[in-house]
């Protein structure tokens, strides 16, 4: 038995990418993060798990229904679990959504998602920057955009966010901290 799989049978193939996944399409693989992870219990007792996946390109959710002695499987497939999954997509009146159902089997990913990267020998400036306080237009919080930005080499961003400022004292705090770090490594190199 292959050590990492989690549920269902073993299988092999090459995971198609999430936003190439068209409806009715029969045993497919996929590969993603979970950043979802609901269990429901129907009126007649029938336990559902619902995973939201995402390779960071495009996301699905992945429908299965839990059977006696499988009651564990929603603590095995935690948030931030990289995983493959093999079954078949289809359209899921219920939810109103295509969604991976019948699902064959599930493992641990051996290979980590790529994360992007901004190689551009001239860096940007985001002028256009919404933050979870843009009701209805992002849910990203500020200090994770700061922490892309850095990472990326970005030099300053614009917050734009619909009419508030809540983000700033956030974005502050975020700038500040980052200014610790950077001031320490500086000393402990030698410089001003």
């Amino acid at each position: 038995p292959d050590p990492d799989m989690l549920y269902g049978k073993s299988f092999d193939g090459v995971a198609t990418e999430i936003s190439d996944i068209i409806t009715d399409m029969r045993d497919v693989i996929i590969r993603g993060q979970i950043f979802e992870n609901e269990m429901t219990v129907t009126k007649n007792g029938f336990k559902i798990l619902k995973l939201s996946v995402t390779d960071r390109k495009d996301s699905i959710s992945i429908k299965i229904f839990i059977k006696d002695g499988e009651e564990e499987l929603p603590d095995k497939l935690k948030k931030g679990l990289v995983i493959e999954a093999r079954g078949k997509v289809e359209y899921d009146n219920f939810e109103g959504e295509i969604l991976m159902t019948r699902v064959s089997g599930i493992r641990v990913s051996k290979t980590p998602l790529s994360t992007r990267t901004d190689n551009a020998p001239k860096k940007r400036v985001e002028l256009h920057l919404h933050t979870q306080y843009s009701d209805m237009d992002a849910l990203t919080p500020i200090n994770d955009l700061i922490d892309t930005a850095v990472k990326w080499g970005h030099k300053s961003i614009a917050i734009t966010d619909h009419g508030v400022v809540q983000s700033f004292p956030d974005a502050n705090h975020t700038w500040e901290d980052l200014w610790k770090k950077e001031k320490a490594k500086r000393i402990e190199a030698g410089e001003e």
